[in-house]
């Protein structure tokens, strides 16, 4: 999935960014880099060891937790320690992207306060919610697919007590989703709503979306969708390898009249 997600990013963004991959431990940095080495640029991969540890040092113990039992907390925590550090914007492997979010995404300025996806289903842990932020409830619903942030998620003492209870059932992906979606109620907004599609109501038509038809800029294919992204994937790429051919065909004839007309002159 993570291939194909750069690969949509590779042909849809008008200027790449540095592109840091957080790696659960089933890959070696040497291991991604030889599948990635297509890739333009230099790409860093963090490990679950450097994130608990950059978790820990900023005095977050329970996030490094949280991370090392969890890919849900490895996430969290590589948004929060990321996020600390840099401009960021954490977008999860099951995203293909379809045109340039540039404008969409803001001035880097604006990332102060975090944003994230705006979906139509409630998939939130209630009991947390009802705890520290019952709006997540209520709709706009929040989908962490992307997350945007430079700063601080949200204070170190609402962080630690909602990781506490994550940790009551760490595999439990609702329990991530909630922490986040907390925050960008609290003190943060959800991204415009053509920025990606959160929605699964074509999971079993014969007929799919249409992602460019609609004006969406891409989409998130959460867990029971994986049949679509690999289909939309696969369109891309034919896609691309239909119009590669096509522009030297037309860059040809361009050439061929350019010559023609020359040669008129001459004669």
């Amino acid at each position: 999935m993570l291939r194909e997600s750069l690969y949509s990013l590779h042909r849809s963004w008008n200027s790449l960014p540095e592109i840091t991959v957080v790696s659960d431990g089933s890959w070696t940095a040497n291991e991604f880099a030889e599948v990635f080495a297509w890739w333009p640029t230099a790409i860093t991969v963090l490990t679950r060891a450097e994130i608990c540890q950059a978790a820990s040092s900023a005095g977050l113990s329970e996030l490094a937790d949280y991370a090392g039992e969890s890919p849900y907390g490895l996430k969290l925590a590589a948004i929060v320690t990321q996020a600390k550090k840099r401009p960021t914007i954490f977008v999860d492997a099951d995203i293909l992207w379809f045109r340039d979010p540039a404008l969409l995404l803001g001035d880097r300025v604006s990332w102060d306060k975090p944003r994230a996806l705006r979906e139509s289903n409630c998939h939130q842990r209630r009991d947390m919610a009802m705890r520290h932020c019952a709006q997540v409830l209520e709709a706009p619903f929040v989908n962490s697919g992307i997350v945007a942030l430079h700063g601080e998620l949200m204070t170190a003492a609402l962080l630690r007590s909602m990781v506490q209870d994550a940790l009551r059932d760490p595999q439990d992906s609702s329990c991530e989703q909630t922490i986040i979606a907390s925050a960008v109620r609290l003190a943060g907004e959800v991204f415009p709503d053509k920025l990606s599609l959160v929605e699964f109501d074509d999971v079993h038509r014969f007929s799919p979306r249409n992602m460019n038809n609609e004006g969406y800029y891409s989409r998130h294919y959460v867990n029971w969708m994986r049949h679509l992204l690999y289909r939309d994937a696969l369109k891309l790429r034919l896609h691309l390898s239909w119009l590669k051919p096509r522009r030297w065909s037309q860059a040809g004839r361009v050439a061929s009249t350019q010559n023609l007309r020359n040669c008129r002159r001459a004669n």
